[in-house]
This record gives C-alpha cells, sequence and structure tokens, in this order.
C-alpha cells in the first residue's frame, strides 16, 4: 500500500492510496472538497469498477477505504 499526497500549491488538496495484490489493482483518491473516488481493476480481466461519492467525515472516509479493500479483493 502506498499513501501519497497532493502537492501544496494543488486546489483542492488530495491524498491517493494504492493498493495492489498479484491479481487486483486499487486507487482511493479523497479531494479537500470532499469528494473522493474509487477504483479498483482485476489484472487478468480487465475489468475496472470506479465509484465517486461525496465524503463529510472520518466515517466516510474509512467506509471509502472499506469499499476499496472489498473491491480490489473480489
Amino acid at each position: 500500500m502506498k499513501v501519497c499526497a497532493s502537492p501544496r500549491d494543488r486546489d483542492p488538496a488530495s491524498v491517493q492510496v494504492l493498493w495492489e495484490s498479484d491479481e487486483k489493482l486499487g486507487e482511493l483518491i479523497v479531494w479537500g472538497n470532499g469528494m473522493a473516488g474509487i477504483q479498483a481493476a482485476d489484472v487478468y480481466s480487465g475489468v475496472i469498477v470506479r465509484n465517486n461519492r461525496q465524503v463529510l467525515t472520518r466515517e466516510d472516509v474509512a467506509s471509502a477505504f472499506d469499499r476499496l479493500i472489498s473491491s480490489a479483493k473480489k
């Protein structure tokens, strides 16, 4: 798992979480404006699942992260 923050001069600022295994790839980006993007890909089939959602609380961010991990494990 890799976590990266956007450069300080980006507006909105963001944090990116990358997750990968031999079979799956996943990405969660949370922007400072309250939006999050979740992507998960199956390496072998090429199937990509994308989801955007609003995240306003820590619980929302935790839920988005859980969705990333569960999508990447399927």
